[in-house]
């Protein structure tokens, strides 16, 4: 079982912000998300009137799962879990229209768009981290043996913030916002 947990691990790609994540486990997809809108108004006697507004992007539940273990060092899982949050602390200013705004890219599966090699950009979300109530460590250095990571990702169609009067592109946030293989807005 560990060896099929290594594969499925390794053919699994996490990159937050330039920084590929190592992973001890294969993460677990726990939900995927896709909606739509829709305007309704009353009429008065018969059914309302509804007006299709458009669609939402996919939305993934990522759970990343770290024990320390092995090579697997409090050190290194600690320094797994801020490279993953620290992206979430993009100051204001000129860096919210560069590559520091808060972009993973995931790759692998064929529950992530365009599996079979390609990766794809998402917007992070937002992070919820749980750590197990057992502790392990000597002196003044104690972590969590069991940390749980779970990631709220948007997949990245189009960038909805706007510069001035004009929509922003992917392409002027960089090698961070740039569509690899052009996902289209409508993929399913």
């Amino acid at each position: 079982m560990m060896k099929y947990d290594s594969d499925a691990a390794s053919s699994f790609y996490l990159d937050v912000a330039g920084a590929v994540i190592d992973l001890q486990f294969p993460p677990k997809i726990m939900s995927e998300n896709k909606r739509t809108q829709w305007q309704e108004d009353m009429q008065m006697g018969v059914e309302e009137f509804a007006t299709y507004r458009g669609s939402w992007a996919k939305q993934l539940q990522i759970e990343l799962n770290f024990v320390v273990w092995g090579k697997w060092t409090q050190e290194k899982i600690r320094t797994t879990i801020r490279d993953v949050k620290k992206i979430l602390y993009t100051p204001g200013g000129e860096s919210t229209y560069g590559p520091k705004l808060p972009f993973i890219t995931i790759g692998g599966w064929k529950v992530i768009p365009g599996a079979g090699g390609v990766k794809q950009k998402f917007r992070l979300m937002g992070v919820n981290i749980v750590y197990s109530r057992e502790y392990v460590g000597s002196g003044n250095d104690y972590w969590p043996l069991h940390t749980k990571l779970d990631m709220t990702c948007k997949l990245l169609t189009v960038v909805g913030a706007i510069s001035g009067f004009k929509a922003l592109q992917e392409t002027d946030f960089g090698d961070y916002g740039v569509l690899q293989n052009g996902v289209p807005p409508d993929w399913f």
